[in-house]
């Protein structure tokens, strides 16, 4: 299992979590609301690193690879103290300066099993 990089990101790193749900109107107000799987809650942060040129191509081809192969990856977020499993399905990478580079990401937390 591959794990991120150890390049902290900058702060304030928002988490939005969204259960998955289906939600069905009835008569009168009504609402019944069905939650699908056992692990429903999925949260996905908004990351942002700026970092120089070299651990920004390190990032981005971590990143890559793992794109490349469809494989989820382990990292840490910040509220919790042990690695949970991620996919990042898109990023982008802004030069700021000649060695110095912005990558935003959002990281999806995926249930897998172990191998």
């Amino acid at each position: 299992m591959a794990t991120f990089p150890a390049i902290a990101p900058i702060h304030p790193a928002p988490k939005r979590t969204a259960p998955v749900n289906s939600n069905t109107l009835l008569g009168d107000g009504y609402e019944v609301s069905l939650r699908f799987g056992l692990n429903n809650v999925r949260p996905e942060w908004q990351l942002t690193w700026e970092t120089t040129a070299a651990n920004s191509t390190t990032i981005d081809d971590f990143l890559q690879a793992r794109a490349d192969a469809g494989e989820a990856f382990d990292w840490q977020p910040p509220d919790i103290a042990y690695a949970l499993r991620w996919r990042c399905d898109e990023w982008t990478v802004e030069h700021i300066a000649y060695n110095w580079r912005s990558i935003n990401a959002t990281f999806r937390q995926v249930f897998e099993i172990a191998e």
